[in-house]
Parts: C-alpha cells; structure tokens; sequence
C-alpha cells in the first residue's frame, strides 16, 4: 500500500492549543491495472492516526471525499463515523 499526502490542515483551539491534521490517501493494487483508494488521517502533534483502506475504485470520488473530510475538520478518533454515514 503507498501513501501520498494530499492536504495538511493547521487549526487552533483555544482550548486544546494548535491542532494538525494531515489527510492521506492510501493506494492499493486490486487487480491488473486497477487500484483501490483508501484515506489516512494523522494528527501531527498526538501522533494519533486512523484509516480507511479500500473504500473505492473511483479516484476522483476519494479525492472528493478527502476534501470533505479536511474541510470538516475530520480528526482520526472520528474517521470512522464519517466513513460509516458515508457508506
């Protein structure tokens, strides 16, 4: 499985103090000539990190959803209830 960083987010809360979060996307063979794509989150300062491999074939779909969930401010402890409301 390959991993390429595709965005890195900086944020600030005035309670929890700064908050990086880097958004990955995973990279799978499937079949000749066909990858599945997956995501990675990573919060820089924690060292906390969770993941989705195998979520679709469709690679504008996965960078799409990637987007979404840098946007949301999606942290590793709750990928996994984005990705189940996504399903």
């Amino acid at each position: 499985m390959r991993e390429k960083l595709v965005v890195r987010r900086y944020f600030y809360s005035k309670m929890a103090g700064p908050l990086i979060l880097e958004y990955y996307l995973l990279v799978s063979p499937l079949a000749k000539d066909l990858e599945i794509y997956g995501v990675k989150i990573v919060e820089q300062r924690s060292g906390v990190a969770a993941s989705v491999p195998g979520l679709t074939v469709n690679s504008r779909q996965v960078f799409h959803f990637i987007d979404l969930l840098s946007k949301g401010i999606v942290t590793p402890i709750s990928l996994a209830d984005i990705v189940e409301d996504w399903l």
